[in-house]
């Protein structure tokens, strides 16, 4: 059975590989979220493997900690996202403000 550290290089390559481009973004909060999933997933190895679990209930906690990472991620790009939309509505106001005073009328509302 792989330990944590031996699934985590693997996972933490398939999440860098998965992510492409986005990778630099993504990063920081993949890397713990991917050791989580590596202890995890290691611990449930040992599980099955010493007689704790059976299989079918190690592939009902590894379906578990997949839809947890996904809501883990969902969560993060949701909070990169209202990020972006408050950046782009403090621009977008700035603008409005700048055009409004240069041009003495509300062009724009």
């Amino acid at each position: 059975m792989l330990n944590a550290d031996e699934l985590f290089a693997t996972i933490i390559e398939g999440a860098r590989k998965a992510a492409g481009d986005y990778w630099a973004e993504t990063r920081d909060f993949s890397v713990n979220a991917c050791w989580s999933i590596a202890s995890q997933l290691a611990l449930l190895g040992q599980g099955y493997t010493s007689g704790e679990f059976s299989q079918q209930e190690v592939k009902s906690y590894v379906e578990t900690l997949r839809l947890q990472f996904i809501g883990l991620l969902a969560a993060t790009i949701m909070k990169v996202e209202g990020l972006a939309e408050r950046l782009v509505n403090g621009a977008l106001t700035a603008a409005r403000d700048a055009l409004n005073t240069a041009l003495g009328f509300k062009l724009i509302a």
